[in-house]
């Protein structure tokens, strides 16, 4: 009996920390799976479907309680570091790394937030005004593809297990390169009205912005080799 409550209570010093890790690591994924989603819903908006009024302000309520929620994560991941500190115990599945990282997935999280609020401000406005009627459909086309390619960087940076540096960087680069000829083209269509610029300008800002966030903030994320 001595000996059995013994391998239990052994047992749940080490699996008991991992548990803890993997419910972090989960919430992580989770928050992310949710801002990507909202960005292939915008990308849908690019791509000509009307979503309504009412869900778009249904979205920009949903960027406060995804930045509560990044807090709220942040909280109970230090709170988890600050315990292992004052009280080490045996781990497994690398959780003394895997915390860490969790944490900083997070703090990217926030500030690619910030350029996605903005992104819905701007997409909001544009459809109450119509304004998005006025962009042209290839640069629309492309949008939506700028959106979706971020969506799927996104997904990789928030995945429970550790980022594949080369695939991400694939998936960044790709998009750089496809906002850049974009770019070029909303620079070359001089034909357009100087509203349509503005638009256009703010929308390839928002999303390079992101891109330069996501670039930055992977390679905390990332294994060294």
């Amino acid at each position: 009996m001595a000996v059995g409550a013994l391998c239990g209570l052994t047992a749940h010093l080490v699996l008991a920390p991992a548990r803890h890790v993997r419910h972090r690591q989960q919430s992580v994924a989770d928050l992310y799976t949710a801002m990507s989603r909202r960005l292939d819903d915008l990308a849908e908006i690019f791509e000509g479907n009307d979503p309504g009024t009412q869900r778009i302000r249904h979205w920009r309520r949903d960027w406060r309680k995804l930045a509560a929620e990044c807090e709220r994560i942040q909280t109970s991941i230090d709170t988890e570091i600050e315990n292992s500190r004052l009280h080490p115990r045996r781990t497994i599945d690398s959780a003394d790394a895997a915390l860490p990282r969790a944490r900083d997935a997070v703090t990217v999280a926030e500030r690619a937030m910030d350029h996605l609020r903005s992104l819905t401000r701007t997409v909001d406005h544009a459809l109450e005004s119509g304004e998005i009627e006025n962009l042209s459909v290839p640069f629309r086309a492309a949008s939506g593809t700028l959106l979706r390619k971020a969506a799927g960087a996104m997904q990789e940076i928030g995945q429970t297990s550790l980022t594949d540096s080369g695939h991400l960087d694939g998936l960044i680069g790709d998009a750089a390169a496809e906002l850049d000829r974009v770019e070029q083209q909303e620079r070359a269509a001089a034909e357009a009205a100087p509203a349509v610029h503005t638009l256009q300008g703010t929308v390839l800002t928002d999303i390079g912005r992101l891109l330069a966030e996501l670039r930055s903030g992977h390679k905390a994320l990332t294994p060294k080799s």
